[in-house]
């Protein structure tokens, strides 16, 4: 919760558009900015016990709690300005999806760490995994399977972590990896 507080902090005087991902709860400090998913499928999602909360004060005290992670997405802020800023909080890790957004999560959460273990819980060797990816929060994934895959397209930095490139993704890339190295 600590470090969250922190991260707040940089968020809110940014004035950077973001959602706060927490147990069961998703959370923006706009009144009127819901994410993408409370509207393509609010209810069903409202029906797994989720709830979406908007304000200022409902951000903070999501804040007080566990978050798991913080989706920054706008482009009227610097981000490589916020980058800065955020690297400087102990216990989070940055990356990307896209170029236009910032994922900050708890030190030690990465796809990497949920691709180990999921092949634990279903007793698959680490070796015998494949992953596709093509932005830099793939990598840790990449870089732990076996079949560590980028697709053409892929940012350099994704394509030098993966141990096999295939098509661009509108060469259907992750359909031809899929055939290509599992069947």
């Amino acid at each position: 919760p600590a470090a969250a507080r922190r991260v707040h902090d940089v968020l809110t005087a940014a004035e950077a558009d973001y959602f706060i991902f927490a147990r069961r709860a998703v959370c923006t400090a706009r009144q009127s900015n819901p994410h993408h998913s409370e509207l393509s499928d609010g209810e069903k999602i409202t029906a797994l016990g989720f709830t979406y909360l908007h304000g200022p004060q409902a951000a903070w005290e999501c804040c007080q709690k566990p978050v798991h992670k913080f989706f920054v997405c706008n482009n009227h802020v610097s981000l490589a300005m916020l980058r800065e800023q955020l690297s400087q909080i102990p216990g989070v890790e940055l990356t990307q999806s896209a170029e236009t957004n910032i994922e900050i999560m708890p030190t030690g959460i990465d796809k990497g760490m949920g691709v180990k273990d999921l092949a634990r819980s279903l007793g698959v060797p680490l070796a015998q995994v494949m992953t596709l990816g093509d932005q830099e929060n793939d990598i840790p994934m990449l870089r732990v399977a076996g079949y560590g895959t980028a697709v053409a397209n892929a940012s350099p930095a994704t394509k030098a972590a993966a141990r096999y490139i295939t098509a661009d993704h509108d060469a259907c890339g992750f359909a031809r990896a899929l055939e290509k190295y599992v069947l």
